[in-house]
């Protein structure tokens, strides 16, 4: 990782962020959790205990992913939202990373998975601590760029930008696209983020199955609203259908 290119684009750009870099940690957000107390990136090359949503591990090869997180301190921004901010940042960077790509497809997925040609290249871990030093967010981000071998089992799930490119990309050049989008923008918090997100997502109308943690259904998405929660008509068991929101859970679709 040439961290040297990351500090001299935060100057040049003027971003008032701290940058911590961690050649191998257990996880960036564990990591900026107990030790960041100021706006800051924190940025490793290799994460042994990566994470994802639900405690699920984030599997990542060394020195081929962009694996990070930003922190946030004593900010006003709603604590439902700010994944959904930094999954219209990635969308955004990683759109204009493939410009010059016919056939390749970006989707978001609610609540905080970034799509690729229908395989998950992105997921983010939102995290909020309020301590003595005030309220604190921790945005973690797992993008796969240059690793072309994944586990079996996650062969028809995931992808990265080489796979579906066959092309490798500055790790650098993108993290510093992420950063500066994600300072430069922020205003957006003050307009209608999810405005923002649904113009990026394929997901509304969608037929899913959907888990809450305690069971499965079969839905077909509805809306997401202002506030990040879910729209679902849900199929029952009597063959009637119900109108439900969430703001948690998980969907995967039905093809």
């Amino acid at each position: 990782m040439d961290i040297i290119k990351i500090t001299s684009a935060f100057t040049d750009f003027n971003i008032p962020y701290g940058l911590v870099y961690l050649p191998e940690i257990d996880s960036t957000n564990s990591y900026a959790k107990k030790n960041i107390y100021t706006d800051s990136v924190v940025i490793s090359s290799f994460q042994k205990k990566g994470r994802g949503r639900f405690e699920r591990v984030w599997y990542s090869d060394k020195n081929k992913n962009v694996l990070m997180s930003i922190v946030l301190c004593n900010s006003s921004l709603p604590s439902n939202l700010v994944n959904f901010y930094l999954s219209v940042i990635t969308y955004d960077v990683l759109k204009d990373f493939l410009k010059n790509y016919d056939n390749i497809i970006l989707d978001l997925k609610w609540p905080n998975d970034i799509l690729l040609n229908n395989k998950k290249i992105a997921g983010i871990l939102s995290e909020s601590v309020n301590s003595n030093n005030g309220r604190r967010y921790i945005l973690g981000l797992g993008l796969n760029i240059n690793q072309d071998n994944f586990p079996a089992e996650l062969n028809n799930k995931v992808t990265s930008l080489k796979i579906e490119t066959k092309k490798c990309y500055s790790i650098e050049d993108i993290i510093i696209s992420l950063v500066y989008q994600f300072y430069k923008n922020i205003f957006l918090f003050t307009g209608n983020i999810i405005h923002e997100w649904k113009k990026r997502t394929f997901v509304i109308g969608k037929r899913i199955k959907f888990n809450n943690g305690r069971y499965v259904s079969d839905a077909t998405v509805i809306n997401i609203a202002d506030d990040g929660s879910i729209a679902l008509e849900i199929n029952e068991e009597n063959n009637s259908k119900k109108i439900q929101s969430y703001y948690s859970g998980e969907i995967s679709f039905i093809y």
